[in-house]
C-alpha cells in the first residue's frame, strides 16, 4: 500500500510512519488489496475552511473532508486504478475539538483520519442508521489500532 502524507500545516510536529501505520492497518482490516493507494493531507483550519466552502458550499472549518476517486466501489483492485482518494485533516480542529471535548489530541486527530479512511470505503454518516454502522468500525478501529499500538500521531 502507498500511503502519501502531505504536512501543510506548521503548528504540530507530526509523525508519518505512525500515521502510515493506522492508515495501513485500517485499510487492511477493511480487506482492501495491497496495491491501494491513499493521499492525506494535514491542514490548518484557514486550508480546510477554503476547501469546505469550494467543494462543499460549506462555511466555517471541519475536522475532516474526504474526495473519493472512486464511485460507489469499496475495494481499490475493482478498477484500473488503485488510487482510492485523499484524506484532508485539519489539524486545528483536532486541537480544538479535543479541548471542547475535554478529550486527548492526538486521540481526537486519529478519529479524523479513521473517519476519512472510512468514507472513501463507502461508509457514511448520512442518517443515522449508517451513522450507527460507521461509528462502530470507527471506534473499532480506534481501539484495536491506534490505542493498542499507543500510536503518537501528532505533537503540540
Amino acid at each position: 500500500m502507498e500511503i502519501r502524507i502531505s504536512n501543510r500545516q506548521n503548528k504540530f510536529r507530526i509523525h508519518p510512519q505512525k500515521i502510515k501505520f493506522l492508515c495501513v492497518q485500517v485499510l487492511m482490516n477493511e480487506s482492501q488489496s495491497d496495491d491501494c493507494e491513499l493521499d492525506l493531507s494535514i491542514v490548518s483550519d484557514k486550508e480546510i475552511q477554503e476547501l469546505n466552502a469550494k467543494y462543499l458550499q460549506h462555511e466555517g472549518p471541519t475536522d475532516v473532508i474526504s474526495f473519493s476517486q472512486r464511485e460507489n466501489i469499496r475495494q481499490c483492485d475493482d478498477e484500473e486504478t488503485s488510487q482510492l482518494g485523499d484524506v484532508v485533516v485539519s489539524a486545528d480542529r483536532a486541537l480544538e475539538q479535543a479541548e471542547n471535548f475535554n478529550t486527548n489530541f492526538n486521540d481526537e486527530f486519529g478519529l479524523y483520519i479513521i473517519h476519512g479512511i472510512l468514507h472513501l470505503l463507502g461508509y457514511d454518516d448520512i442518517d443515522i442508521k449508517k451513522k450507527i454502522i460507521m461509528e462502530k468500525q470507527q471506534n473499532l478501529w480506534f481501539n484495536t489500532i491506534l490505542k493498542k499500538n499507543n500510536l503518537v500521531l501528532i505533537s503540540a
